[in-house]
């Protein structure tokens, strides 16, 4: 029996477009609107003050191989961005693509379905600036009270740290990593340092993945750092503050 034409025309202009899809490569936009954890009903840091200190990238974002398995706050529900934020989100990309000459940090790459690097993602803008203005967000909202460095003195909790890693890999799903190395100081002088190491993973549709399937991915990582970072602020303050 002869195979209709269709059915081999079909698959071969469905290879071509994810192949250009892949070559073209993707470039991000790392934004928040607003909180994006869910807020626990009593508050947990709202007798905190926090102070947020530098929050810097190193200099190769997708370099880091770890052996490790990620961490998994548990529950865990991922918060998606409104319908709104979407849209706000895809405006101001576009605007900042615009503008851009520069190149851009790499943060992850593209495959074909040979599992080949084809192209790349890269981020339109500082990720650490993302995270900082993430964990802002988020702390507000469970109840902190955020402080610039500047006062830094008279806060309970100081706060800085390194992205390590920010990598996204596609092939059949878009996987991203994230690690961040935090350094918490107590008002009583004592620190300590933590490394996070989160993961977020999202299937997509047979003609992306598209811009936004990339940031939905690296934003459940971040959202599972955000409430990871809440729980050890807690372990190492809220008793000598909510008492």
């Amino acid at each position: 029996m002869r195979t209709p034409r269709y059915a081999l025309i079909v698959p071969i202009i469905l290879a071509a477009l994810c192949a250009g899809c892949v070559v073209n490569g993707r470039q991000i936009l790392l934004k928040e609107y607003g909180p994006s954890v869910p807020v626990a009903a009593d508050l947990p840091l709202q007798r905190i003050t926090i102070s947020l200190g530098e929050l810097t990238s190193a200099p190769d974002l997708v370099a880091l191989e770890l052996q490790a398995q990620p961490d998994e706050p548990n529950p865990f529900q991922y918060v998606a961005l409104t319908p709104d934020q979407k849209k706000l989100w895809n405006q101001d990309r576009q605007a900042l693509q615009q503008k851009h000459a520069k190149s851009l940090p790499r943060i992850g790459n593209m495959r074909n379905v040979l599992g080949i690097v084809m192209s790349h993602v890269y981020a339109l803008n500082d990720p650490s600036g993302w995270l900082l203005d993430s964990l802002r967000y988020d702390l507000r909202a469970q109840g902190a009270t955020v402080v610039a460095a500047s006062s830094a003195s008279s806060a309970d909790v100081q706060l800085s740290g390194t992205i390590q890693l920010l990598r996204a890999d596609m092939y059949f799903e878009i996987g991203s990593s994230l690690v961040v190395d935090m350094d918490l100081k107590t008002r009583e002088g004592e620190s300590l340092h933590h490394r996070f190491f989160t993961h977020g993973s999202a299937a997509y549709s047979p003609f992306g993945p598209f811009a936004l399937d990339y940031f939905e991915t690296f934003r459940i990582a971040r959202q599972k750092f955000s409430i990871l970072l809440v729980r050890e602020i807690l372990q190492t303050s809220a008793p000598r503050y909510t008492q």
